[in-house]
């Protein structure tokens, strides 16, 4: 988690997503990254993607003048499943940002270079 002070009481904090948000199959993972046709290994991806198990939510760790987003390094391919599993997880509109290094930086919709 990151924490950042905005000044008073109000804090906005970033959960990050794989193994805080969600849960983190590394066995499953690895398993997957070895298939080697790669439209088999997309579609085990996506359904990897689907049915991670939440750990926990952030509004229970959040008091009422606090705000959140999320953070993960997912590949930007992921963004869709991505956003559709966390607004299905969490039925809240946190911003979620994707930080993928070699592309730059992914905020709802638009991609920022570092």
């Amino acid at each position: 988690m990151v924490m950042k002070y905005n000044g008073g009481s109000k804090m906005l904090i970033g959960f990050d997503l794989d193994g805080v948000l969600c849960d983190l199959n590394i066995p499953l993972l690895e398993s997957i990254d070895g298939i080697q046709d790669a439209v088999e290994r997309r579609t085990k991806q996506n359904i990897y993607l689907k049915e991670r198990t939440p750990l926990l939510h952030p509004k229970n760790l959040l008091y009422a003048s606090d705000s959140s987003v999320i953070i993960t390094g997912r590949p930007l391919w992921t963004e869709m499943v991505t956003r559709e599993w966390a607004s299905w997880t969490y039925s809240t509109n946190i911003p979620l940002y994707f930080i993928d290094p070699p592309l730059g930086f992914r905020y709802d919709g638009r991609l920022l270079q570092y």
